[in-house]
């Protein structure tokens, strides 16, 4: 059986802003979920990366802009592309959040995965700079019984 690979690139906290245009009205956010595909293509990447900007959750008051999250596709071998199928299950990820019961702007794996990340990064930081000697050895293993797992800790 073979195995099937599907790569995405998500890039969060980019410059570009998307607005709504309808005829003789200014310009507005966009609503949540909508989709920008290839809407700067280049030469050089329009064959090789499919791309699109998702805007998956709404501005936080009416006068600020909502920003958009890049996806590019990086390899398909499913053969989905970045066709609705992906861009609606990568949405649905952004309303799975654990805090709030809106939607986020980053799918929330995305977001657990960075937040856990930098609080991995801060806690090795502390542990090296207060007592540098034998990491492992201070950390017994955690007991199935602990109260740890059932303990939410990214909040």
């Amino acid at each position: 059986m073979a195995i099937t690979e599907e790569y995405a690139a998500i890039q969060a906290g980019l410059k570009k802003r998307f607005f709504s245009k309808k005829s003789n009205q200014p310009a507005e956010n966009c609503p949540p979920g909508s989709v920008i595909q290839n809407p700067f293509s280049s030469r050089l990447v329009e064959n090789l990366i499919s791309e699109a900007w998702m805007v998956s959750h709404k501005a936080v008051k009416t006068k600020c802009t909502n920003k958009a999250v890049q996806y590019a596709l990086l390899k398909d071998e499913i053969g989905i592309g970045m066709g609705d199928p992906l861009l609606a299950f990568l949405n649905s990820l952004c309303y799975s959040h654990q805090i709030s019961n809106g939607a986020i702007s980053l799918p929330e794996p995305i977001y657990q995965a960075d937040a856990l990340a930098g609080r991995g990064a801060k806690n090795y930081g502390c542990l090296k700079k207060n007592d540098p000697t034998d990491i492992p050895g201070m950390n017994p293993p955690m007991e199935k019984s602990s109260l740890l797992n059932s303990t939410r800790f990214t909040a």
